[in-house]
């Protein structure tokens, strides 16, 4: 279903997107028939949010040199932590880690960040959490029934992630992982070298999916350009799709606007449309 392009805007980002790119539709319908002749690989999983976090963690942990998520790790206590680190690759020179072993690591950085982020929205002190884990070393279990679709899915995007994208996307420079922008209202998957990159496991059958996702990647890089990172491309992985696509973000800017539209004039515009949420003029 096509979203319906005469409803008012939902935020003022929202707002600059249809103002300054109007193009975009176009855009997306060409992404969307560009997936469409790629058969997905199939996930059944219970918690598909869970999943896609888990599977984002992992590509995470095998990209970066440094090790990441360490707002996660902290939670967990320095021995636990450093296990998981040593599991996942980071503290055996030139071995690298099983499968099974990043899947573990991810899975438990997936269970950390559920619980800072609980689905009935409120906040929740990290510190409490560190806590309790600290104290309840076995408070994190494995859950044996779903966990094993997790690992089968798992298994099988691994597998392709593993088969020739890991080279490609090391390819284009180092990797730092949920990166801030704009003082934290946003945080990118990735910045690997000059490349803003999103990672997608879930579906993209939808003109809404790939809309939300063409405004993520745009936003994002525009505001890691706003904040002084060196941004070239914008890229997303769409691991189920096995597609890696990546664009150079001003040609982009230009082909979705119609127009020329300069990457500084557009970042700190768009930058001044998101901070008028933080500044509490407009909801999103």
């Amino acid at each position: 279903m096509s979203p319906n392009r005469n409803q008012p805007p939902r935020s003022p980002a929202e707002a600059w997107f249809n103002r300054n790119l109007p193009l975009r539709h176009g855009f997306c319908a060409e992404i969307g028939a560009d997936l469409r002749s790629h058969t997905p690989i199939p996930v059944d999983v219970a918690d598909k949010s869970f999943f896609g976090d888990l599977m984002e963690r992992a590509i995470g942990l095998s990209l970066c040199d440094q090790p990441p998520y360490l707002n996660l790790l902290h939670l967990l206590g320095d021995s636990r932590a450093a296990r998981l680190l040593q599991l996942a690759g980071y503290e055996k020179a030139g071995v690298a880690p099983t499968p099974a072993d990043v899947f573990l690591v991810a899975y438990r950085l997936a269970q950390v960040n559920q619980l800072l982020n609980p689905r009935w929205g409120g906040r929740v002190d990290p510190e409490v959490i560190a806590r309790f884990l600290r104290r309840h070393p076995r408070a994190l279990p494995r859950h044996i029934g779903e966990t094993k679709f997790e690992w089968l899915a798992f298994e099988d995007l691994w597998a392709s992630y593993s088969g020739g994208f890991h080279a490609a996307l090391s390819s284009y420079g180092n990797a730092i992982a949920q990166v801030p922008l704009l003082g934290g209202q946003r945080h990118a998957d990735f910045l690997v070298g000059r490349t803003l990159l999103e990672v997608k496991s879930g579906r993209l059958d939808r003109e809404t999916y790939i809309l939300q996702l063409i405004n993520q990647l745009i936003g994002y890089g525009l505001l890691a350009h706003f904040d002084g990172h060196t941004v070239t491309h914008v890229a997303v992985y769409a691991v189920r799709y096995q597609r890696l696509l990546r664009f150079r973000i001003e040609p982009l800017l230009t082909r979705l606007a119609g127009r020329r539209l300069g990457l500084d004039a557009a970042s700190a515009g768009f930058a001044e449309a998101v901070d008028s949420r933080g500044r509490g003029t407009a909801a999103a």
